[in-house]
Order: structure tokens, then sequence, then C-alpha cells
């Protein structure tokens, strides 16, 4: 922004460009590091009871008990379990609201109060937050969902035309 190119040659003469401003460009995204525990209500345990487990873990973890551990032992989410309950960096839209609510509400290295989702009872612990900038990753997503879509259009392309001549119709 603000720059003058070199002189462009074309058929109608010489160019100057000058960039005044740049459009839709930058994508800056605010991002929540967090790690959390799931417990599932089922047959087995009320979802009373799941929160209760949630609150019971929670005073373990605020009484110096490790979240990690906690979570590998506890936790219901199979994806983050082993993983000491860490779901990375997560991007506004990504997880559900009510979780993204308690996410904004907490502040880093706190641990939250019981929330419920679709999923059963979370505790949560918000362990960063930054400032990414997706552009480059946006572009690339947007490339790759048009090469996939041109790609899934020939092979459709090439599946009609296969069906088209392999068909027999017999006309008496």
């Amino acid at each position: 922004i603000g720059e003058t190119a070199d002189p462009i040659r074309s058929d109608s003469g010489f160019h100057l460009v000058y960039l005044q401003d740049k459009r839709g460009g930058e994508q800056i995204v605010s991002q929540t590091e967090v790690r959390h525990i799931l417990i599932k209500p089922s047959e087995i345990m009320t979802d009373d009871q799941a929160k209760q487990l949630v609150i019971d873990i929670r005073a373990r973890i605020e009484a110096g008990e490790d979240f990690g551990e906690l979570a590998k032992e506890f936790s219901e989410d199979i994806g983050s379990a082993q993983e000491g309950g860490s779901l990375g960096w997560s991007s506004p839209g990504q997880m559900v609201p009510e979780f993204e609510k308690t996410m904004a509400a907490t502040e880093i290295d706190e641990i939250s109060e019981p929330v419920h989702s679709q999923f059963g009872w979370h505790v949560l612990e918000v362990t960063g937050r930054r400032e990414q900038d997706m552009t480059e990753l946006a572009i690339r997503n947007k490339a790759n969902e048009y090469l996939h879509g041109r790609k899934y259009q020939e092979e459709l392309d090439a599946w009609l035309r296969k069906i088209r001549d392999e068909a027999f119709v017999d006309i008496k």
C-alpha cells in the first residue's frame, strides 16, 4: 500500500500502477487455545450426576491436581483425552456456542465453571490467546475447494459419459 510499481508496457502505452488500498485480503482471527474434560450423561450416569462429577473434578484441579492427568482419567472426549484434554487452537465458529461463550469469559490459565453443551458437561482451561493471520490458509482453502470442485465435475462428467456409452436401448 502506498507504493508505485515499475512502469508497465502494454499495447496502449506505458502505465504506472499505484497501490492505494487492499480489499478483503487479510484475515486476522482471534484464536483461543483450550483444553477440556467432558463427562457425558448416559444410562448409567444421569445428567445431574455428570454435572456433579464435573464440579468434583473442577474442585480437584483448583486444589492443585494436574488438569492433563485428570483429563486422561475422566474425559470422555476420545479425541482429546489422551492429549491431556487439549483441543489446540480454535477459531471463532469451530466450537458449539455454549463452549465458545465460556472460552471467551474464561481468563488465561483459569478453570471455567461447569458448562453444559449438546455433548455433555465440560470444565475447561484456557491456556492461551493469539491473533492469527489466516490469509494464506484462507487462500489455500479457496484454491483447494476450487480444485476439488473442478475434479468432482470432471469425474461426474466422465461417469455420465461411461453410463451413456454402456446404455443399450432396443427399439422394436
